[in-house]
């Protein structure tokens, strides 16, 4: 990559982040990595295949042609993530016009590939009680509670994994039953109510009490700040510091790599008890579950949520509330069947009378 393609870049990116959005906000911080990964990885493949250093002005429109089909048939993406791509790429050449770094926009007539109407997956309540089960074992209480209060914000609560990093302890209200998410995606506040009556809040108190007693709080801050609550919620160890102290905030990367060991162990549990079963339609609903588990995320455990919501009667309306979402019809794609619960109509369908 060249420097003069990393200086276009840097300056698009900062330009980017200094544009409000047609609702009077910044451009969230996951949106500027989205766009610097997709800008990135069209850049490395035009220098590679035209032998070039990269220059907007450079660029053809059946450049862009190329590398929608290069995604397409040789990476094997899907068409949300190349029209994702697509969308960065028509913003950025739009700007390079504006900025006279290129005479015409390769990118106008850019069209988005078709893409399926298929329900999001999500991981049902037997998935996260591995993953509770999992985390129980933990013999070091402090990250025992923590790892159980982040399923419980993901999947009790269904807040993404960006706004688990940006809670504070001054947001989670256990007498009052809510959780405050101070700027969601768009940058938008909402208020998540918790069940009252299951473990959710016993969890979340828990973690409190063992990460911050009243006395002497196990985590490394300034009093002050978590008398006030100014701290952020989620803790980690630092394992490079001396001493390896807690300290508050866990970034979103530490929760997936939480997240795949949690998911390692409850398989691992899981396959331990098929050895036990004897009845073959417990095995399969083992088996099931451990092919859900291998490809669970934070924002897996979110669609979990949606989708119980909906069985139990919530309306769109109620989702995109919990949610955050802007508009009902974001909501309304949890109630769509699963991939899974097609296969199994398919499979009974199909079944032949022997």
């Amino acid at each position: 990559m060249g420097a003069s393609e990393s200086q276009t870049l840097t300056k698009y990116l900062q330009a980017l982040e200094s544009q409000l959005t047609s609702r009077g906000r910044r451009v969230a911080p996951a949106t500027i990595r989205a766009t610097r990964s997709d800008l990135r990885a069209f850049i490395a493949w035009w220098e590679q295949t035209r032998q070039l250093t990269f220059d907007a002005a450079l660029v053809l429109d059946t450049d862009l042609d190329d590398y929608t089909n290069h995604r397409q048939r040789h990476e094997a993406r899907a068409p949300a993530t190349i029209n994702r791509s697509n969308a960065s790429l028509r913003a950025f050449f739009v700007w390079t016009v504006q900025q006279d770094q290129a005479a015409t926009n390769p990118a106008a007539k850019l069209r988005d590939l078709p893409v399926e109407e298929t329900a999001p997956r999500g991981l049902d309540l037997d998935g996260v009680e591995w993953l509770i089960r999992a985390a129980t074992l933990n013999r070091d209480p402090r990250e025992r509670a923590r790892d159980l209060a982040l399923l419980t914000l993901l999947s009790d609560c269904g807040l993404r994994s960006q706004e688990v990093a940006d809670l504070e302890l001054r947001d989670v209200d256990l007498d009052g039953g809510s959780v405050t998410v101070r700027m969601g995606k768009g940058r938008k506040p909402r208020r998540v109510l918790l069940n009252v009556e299951g473990p959710t809040i016993d969890r979340l108190r828990d973690y409190i009490t063992t990460l911050y007693p009243v006395v002497e709080p196990h985590i490394v801050a300034p009093a002050e700040e978590i008398e006030r609550g100014i701290v952020k919620f989620l803790a980690a160890q630092r394992i490079t510091k001396p001493g390896q102290p807690w300290e508050p905030g866990m970034q979103t990367v530490t929760m997936r790599k939480r997240l795949i060991a949690l998911r390692s162990s409850a398989i691992a549990l899981i396959r331990e008890q098929i050895t036990r079963e004897q009845l073959l339609d417990r095995i399969e609903g083992l088996v099931d579950t451990i092919q859900d588990l291998e490809t669970c995320s934070p924002h897996i455990l979110r669609h979990g949520l949606a989708y119980r919501l909906y069985a139990a009667g919530a309306t769109a309306k109620t989702v995109a509330r919990q949610f955050g979402h802007s508009r009902e019809t974001t909501a309304m794609k949890y109630g769509k069947q699963k991939d899974k619960e097609v296969r199994q109509l398919m499979s009974r369908a199909n079944r032949r009378r022997v």
